[in-house]
């Protein structure tokens, strides 16, 4: 499930206990949950009025960035090659 749930101190001075609800138990009479707690043990839970369960808040997807689009490299002119030098007159000889 991936929703969470509070139990609140009901004496003064005890602390806060958290945990995950890994199941939601809907069996004839109050509804339970299997909880994981923080400390790393797992229980079946009946909620009471120190409890609260807040739920997991699903994240709106978000739109896709637009992409910037990228100039291909321009190419550069190929240095003339000897036969080409050659065609033109232009070769130098050796």
């Amino acid at each position: 499930m991936g929703d969470r749930i509070i139990v609140e101190g009901s004496k003064v001075g005890q602390g806060r206990r958290a945990g995950e609800i890994v199941e939601v138990i809907d069996a004839p009479g109050p509804r339970h949950f299997r909880v994981r707690w923080s400390d790393g043990h797992e229980s079946i839970f009946f909620p009471s009025s120190d409890a609260r369960v807040v739920m997991e808040k699903l994240q709106p997807k978000k739109a896709a960035a637009p992409t910037k689009k990228v100039a291909a490299p321009t190419k550069k002119a190929a240095a003339p090659t000897k036969k080409a030098a050659a065609a033109k007159g232009t070769a130098k000889k050796a």
